[in-house]
Order: C-alpha cells, then structure tokens, then sequence
C-alpha cells in the first residue's frame, strides 16, 4: 500500500541551487506493525513506515507507508529544495498505537507566512521507552548529575574571559566561537560552589538524541547525562557522559547498548544488562561516573602507557622477593586506575517523570524538535587542568612494595586507605565523551597456580581489613 499525500512537479532548475525536486538517497525504518494484528477488510497485513533521507542541501515533505518490509524505490517520492520549505511543527494527533503515534504537521505560526500544510504527517516511534535505563550509583557517591538549567541557574559562570551570570536556558552563551574562547565553571559563592559541586539527582534530566543507524533498520537513541563535577581524582568541571541504545526496528527488540568510559567505551550484547521493571540496569562509577553493565572492580588503566616498563619489573620483582618461596607462581597482570561500580539506593530512573528526559535532537528531518540554546555552545563545558598520570602512578609503585613489610603495613595502609591519589594530566574539559579519570589505583590478580599457597588477596585483605 503506497499513499500519495503531495505531489509537485520541477519545471525550473536553478543553476546555482540545483534541482527544485530530487530522488531521496536511501529510507529508514520508522516503525512496523509487525507481530501485531492490523486488519483490512478481511485481510490481515502488517504496515511499515519508511522515511526517505534527502540528498544534501534537500528536505523531507513526508513518510511512505507500505505493506512491505522491502524498502520503497526511489523514485517514489521527492524531497524538496531546502530554500523551497519551511519549518513545521506538530499538530493534532490522527493516530496511535502501542508504540507509535501519528501527528498532523503544519507550517510554524508566523504572521503572513506563505507556507501552506502538505497534508504529511508526523511518526515518532516511542517504541524505545520501554528499554529506557535505569542508573544506579555507587553508596559512596557524592557527586550526582542535574539537568543543564539546574546548573545555570544555581550560579554557573561563563568566562569569556570575563565572568557573566548565565542567563536562562543558556541564551547569552556563544555559539559561534572557537572552543578556546569561554569556558563555564562553578559559582564563586563557596556556599554555592559546594551545593553545585554535588549535583541534584531529583533535577537530573536524560538528554534524548534519536537518529536512524545501520543502513536505516535500526533506531540508535543516544542518552546524555550532565554532571556539574568529576572527581575526587582527575576533578573536573562539568562531566558528560553518554549511551546508546541499538532498536531493531522490525522487532522494537533491543539488540546493544554501548557504554562510555574514559574517552572511549564499548558495546555490551542486552542479554548481559541486569533488568528492573524489564528495562536495562547501567552502574555509574564511583566519582568518575564510567558505565558498567555489573557491579564490580573494574581496572581501566594501561600501565604501559602509565609508568615505564622498567617500573613494571621493579614492581614485579619487589612481589617476588618478598615471597621467595612462590616466586615461580607469581606474575603481574595488570597495574592502573579502578573503576568502583555498586549497587545502592540511589537510582535515576529516566521514566520516573514526564520531565526526567527531554528529547534535544532528531536526526529525521528539521523541525521536529527546537534545540535549547545550551546545546549550540561552542565553548569548554569547564576550566582546563592540568593532571600528572605519570609522577602519581610512580607513588602508587613506591607504595605498594610496603604492603608486603609487616613493619610499613600500618603506614601503608593509611596511604592506601586514602584511595584518592591526586593524578593529573592535561585535558580539555570541554570533550563532551569525559577524559582519563581514577579513583584509585590498585595492583590486580597476581597469579597464583598453587592450591593452598599464596594469593593477591592475602596481601590487599590486611590493607582493606586494617
């Protein structure tokens, strides 16, 4: 089943702009009935609606819907010169199901506009809402996200390179400069500046960003969450971190989440996320606010990248020393920053409220959402810090060899105990995929083949136990 909702026909071609009407490059799958019952007449069909994707400098003017899961030809439909179209936004609701909804689109309210309605219409798939995440924080955590204009308006400051007040929702913030040229950071207030520091769980707000992915079958949902700080190690102002969430749009079944952590991150199969209420359990890291799909220990460091490979000998050869007798089972397997991911009653649950996530960008078109004015800013997200990897890691080498002394373990243990090794290298805070960041570093797993001998655990137990 095709439907026709416009049809227009180029009988000029403008030399500079091209074409008034162009064939659509490829389509994606907005949504399909598939798996449930929809009737015509006497026959039973599933429905599928298609979005075409413009060639650049085009726009879209409607869906197809067809009853077919083989995408439409091209030559089905046009998209329209970008100058030729103007905004539209959302009208009344003519449709609905389970997990979909059909709205009516018309020309942005403007006082003799010459835009006239196309008779097209809006989908927008809300299949995703049902594998919206749900976020547990560490017991110990003490910084918290917020939504961005719960940090505006608790004193945030843009420097440019004068301090401002920032207004609103951000509209006094550039948006046309260079990174260099402003950076935001807390309030001067020391009152403030510690209330800021700790973020507002109740204010967080999901930052909502839906595109098409993999060849138009699949929808890819991004989720930002805003801290105002990172720390205790690696502190910084202003964390964002992120996930995306993998839909199959013919099944509405979710497929991969991927994951941010330190700068890089990885994608995790749904069927290893814990569930709650159906819906996936990501763990946030203790202060640095990694993620994680279990609880547990996590090692992210790369000690060759951290200390010189001379230092990993004198390391390992110090654990051997000290245990003579099972130094043929001894190997050192990795050394660096640990990510502390754990269950806790502190839960943001994206669904809780209407207002817990606000959808900022669709990548289907324009006009369907208008962006806040935070989210064009060109500048740093916070002040530029300076963080020494190297000089910390050689003091948590230096430490280590005491927890095998029985005379040192008592000052060791108070070093150890501080777990928040100051560590610094210079990043740019303003790289909205967060930067390098520890809570502690620790020596993990020292291999040991011998049933009843010694472990890694007999060493670090006496420090954790005091």
């Amino acid at each position: 089943m095709l439907k026709t909702v416009l049809k227009a026909k180029d009988t000029a071609r403008n030399p500079l702009l091209g074409a008034a009407l162009e064939r659509p490059i490829d389509y994606t799958l907005v949504w399909t009935s598939k798996g449930n019952t929809i009737s015509f007449g006497q026959k039973t069909v599933d429905g599928y609606i298609w979005l075409p994707i413009p060639p650049r400098g085009y726009k879209i003017v409607g869906h197809i819907v067809t009853t077919s899961p083989i995408k439409p030809s091209l030559d089905k439909v046009m998209c329209v010169r970008s100058d030729l179209t103007d905004l539209t936004e959302v009208g009344e609701r003519i449709w609905d199901s389970s997990n979909i909804d059909l709205y009516s689109t018309k020309p942005v309210r403007t006082n003799g506009g010459p835009s006239v309605p196309t008779g097209t219409f809006l989908a927008l798939n809300h299949r995703f809402a049902t594998h919206e995440l749900a976020f547990y924080f560490h017991p110990e955590e003490e910084y918290f996200p917020s939504s961005v204009p719960w940090f505006f308006k608790n004193g945030a400051q843009l420097f440019d390179p004068k301090p401002h007040v920032i207004m609103n929702n951000g509209d006094n913030l550039p948006r046309n400069g260079n990174l260099d040229d402003a950076f935001l950071d807390l309030p001067s207030n020391q009152p403030l500046h510690d209330m800021v520091k700790k973020g507002s769980l109740k204010d967080a707000v999901a930052y909502i960003h839906a595109k098409p992915g993999v060849t138009g079958t699949y929808t890819d949902v991004v989720i930002w969450l805003y801290y105002p700080f990172n720390g205790t190690v690696g502190e910084h102002v202003s964390d964002w971190e992120h996930m995306r969430l993998r839909i199959d749009n013919f099944s509405g079944s979710l497929t991969k989440i991927y994951l941010s952590q330190h700068g890089k991150g990885k994608w995790v199969l749904a069927d290893d996320f814990e569930n709650i209420y159906g819906r996936p359990v990501v763990y946030a890291a203790l202060h640095d606010h990694a993620h994680y799909n279990a609880p547990n220990s996590y090692v992210y460091g790369d000690a060759d990248k951290l200390v010189e490979s001379r230092d990993i000998q004198i390391l390992t050869s110090e654990l051997k020393n000290a245990y003579p007798r099972k130094s043929s089972l001894l190997s050192f397997n990795v050394f660096g920053p640990v990510d502390e991911a754990a269950k806790s009653d502190r839960v943001f649950d994206i669904l809780a409220t209407p207002s817990s996530y606000e959808i900022v960008s669709l990548d289907y078109g324009d006009g369907y959402v208008v962006p806040p004015p935070w989210l064009d800013y060109t500048g740093k997200w916070g002040p530029t810090t300076n963080i020494l990897w190297k000089e910390e890691a050689k003091i948590a080498i230096n430490l280590l060899p005491c927890l095998t002394v029985l005379k040192g373990l008592k000052m060791a243990r108070k070093s150890y105990k501080r777990k928040f090794l100051k560590i610094r290298q210079k990043f740019n805070h303003g790289d909205k995929l967060g930067n390098m960041r520890s809570t502690k570093f620790q020596v993990m797993k020292t291999k040991n083949k011998d049933r009843n001998g010694f472990g890694h655990k007999d060493c670090y137990s006496k420090l954790q136990n005091g």
